[in-house]
Parts: structure tokens; sequence; C-alpha cells
């Protein structure tokens, strides 16, 4: 069997989001402590938060399953941009390995 190694992504961005979860929790829990659960209240007398937020628990459920991602579109001017900027990269990549060579061997 071959193994297949796999680029792990840096964990901050999941740690920044972990935290700002653990943030708004925290808010909620202690506005609707203070508050007389007045949020809670205004939360279950209003029918489109109750939605939008069975919405949101719909889609945490189905998304490792599922994914839901938006396709970038790329025209013939941004690919061209694209390419030119890569190539002129490339260009000044072989012109300092040139120069570095070059003076390498003196």
């Amino acid at each position: 069997m071959r193994k297949k190694y796999y680029k792990r992504r840096s964990s901050s961005g999941r740690i920044i989001a972990f935290i700002i979860v653990i943030l708004i929790t925290t808010i909620y829990y202690l506005l609707n402590h203070f508050g007389n659960n007045e949020l809670m209240n205004f939360i279950s007398s209003n029918l489109i938060i109750q939605t939008f937020l069975i919405f949101l628990s719909s889609l945490t459920i189905v998304s490792p399953f599922l994914p839901i991602t938006f396709r970038k579109e790329l025209n013939d001017e941004k690919v061209k941009k694209i390419l030119s900027k890569e190539i002129k990269v490339y260009q000044y990549n072989e012109k300092e390995n040139e120069r570095i060579e070059k003076d390498a061997s003196i």
C-alpha cells in the first residue's frame, strides 16, 4: 500500500473561528442572563430569525458531506493578466539564476 501525504492547513484560522464562536455564545448567554431572557423571547416570537437559525443549523450538519462552495469564474482578460504576471516573474527568476551562476563561476 502506498501512503499519501497531505499538506496540513494551518490551524490559526480554525482557532480564530473557534474563539469567535465562543465569544458570540458567551455574549448571548450574558445578555439573556442579565436581561431577563429578553433576547430569547425576541427570538422565540420572530419566525424569520427561527427560520434563519434552522437554515444555519442544517447547513452545518450537511456541510461535511456536501460542501457548499461558490465558483469563481475567470474571463480571458483575468487569465491573460495572471499569465503575463507569471511570465514576468519567471523571466526575472531566470535572469537572477543566470546572474548567480555567472557570479559563482568567477
